[in-house]
């Protein structure tokens, strides 16, 4: 299922979310002005750098294009 942009009341960022077919949800939200980002569930989630989040773009992109992570 595609990322979806969303608002929230309670999140001054935008945040983009997913469910899948199981209605397991992931978002992945700017923490404010902050430099951090956090990706995952209210409950169990991580919080990333900008650093972390460039260190993971070659995988999700490899991952989109060919369907591997590699």
């Amino acid at each position: 299922m595609a990322a979806i942009k969303t608002a929230s009341s309670a999140q001054v960022s935008p945040q983009y979310h997913t469910t899948d077919a199981h209605n397991n949800a992931i978002t992945l939200a700017a923490l404010d002005s902050t430099g951090f980002i956090t990706i995952g569930t209210p409950s169990v989630f991580v919080v990333l750098n900008k650093q972390a989040a460039f260190d993971l773009i070659t995988a999700l992109t490899n991952f989109a294009n060919t369907g591997v992570l590699s």
